[in-house]
């Protein structure tokens, strides 16, 4: 059974569709937010409506339109990246999430492609639970499609606008993708933050390389994006069928 898109509803044809039984799916992908020379400013919005449109095609979700501006503290020095604060950005996304609570909703995914909303984002999902009983589950993007990732990717290192995202882009929104204007680019760790590719410390920064790339699009192809996809949707949705039939109250 597919799900709807809530903004392609009616009114009474929403009620159909809203009670105690639903999960409402919530993207969150900025759409202004630099991603170097090749990639348009709104990547994580269109990495996260493609995503968001295959899972409502393969489950019964309740998907709400994309949240396209976001927690992004790395990218404040450049121009035309938008960035919301955590404190405003945790009251939006909950008041967003308690207008559904209100008439019986108790489940919710974060479909969220923005990375460092995470944060703010743990905030949200423990007051819900805490004041409102609701479950609400946040997709992390390093973890999904996790398979697919150690099979595809060939980059030493890859971040931002590197040969995932690019893969991805060159999938979904090819005609986008600048590529002739490709940069190799990597943004260095404080040492000891990361031990053998394995994050020990987190400590905040920012996109500081020249052309706010971290990562290797040379690298990047259409097939990949396209295998990224797949396997990332198959992963959220198995976790969707868990999800629907596992008792708000059991954990």
């Amino acid at each position: 059974m597919q799900g709807v898109k809530l903004a392609e509803l009616s009114y009474t044809e929403a009620q159909k569709w809203l009670n105690e039984e639903s999960i409402v799916l919530l993207p969150l992908g900025g759409g202004s937010k630099e991603h170097g020379r090749h990639l348009p400013m709104g990547t994580d919005m269109y990495i996260c409506q493609c995503l968001t449109d295959e899972v409502t095609k393969r489950f019964p979700v309740v998907t709400l339109p994309t949240l396209s501006y976001e927690h992004f503290p790395a990218f404040i020095n450049w121009e035309g990246s938008v960035h919301i604060q955590a404190d405003h950005y945790i009251k939006l996304v909950k008041d967003i999430l308690v207008s559904f609570t209100r008439h019986g909703v108790r489940k919710f995914l974060l479909l969220d492609f923005s990375f460092s909303a995470y944060f703010p984002l743990v905030t949200v999902a423990t007051e819900m639970n805490n004041q409102y009983g609701a479950k609400v589950a946040i997709t992390r993007t390093g973890g999904l499609g996790l398979k697919a990732k150690k099979r595809l990717m060939e980059s030493k290192q890859d971040g931002h606008a590197g040969e995932y995202e690019t893969s991805i882009m060159l999938y979904a929104q090819p005609q986008l993708v600048h590529t002739d204007l490709y940069d190799e680019e990597y943004r260095e760790d404080i040492p000891g933050v990361k031990v053998d590719g394995v994050q020990h410390i987190y400590v905040s920064n920012r996109m500081e390389t020249a052309h706010g790339v971290n990562g290797n699009p040379f690298l990047a192809s259409a097939d990949k994006g396209r295998q990224l996809i797949e396997e990332t949707v198959s992963d959220i949705v198995d976790f969707l069928e868990v999800f629907k039939k596992t008792p708000v109250d059991q954990y």
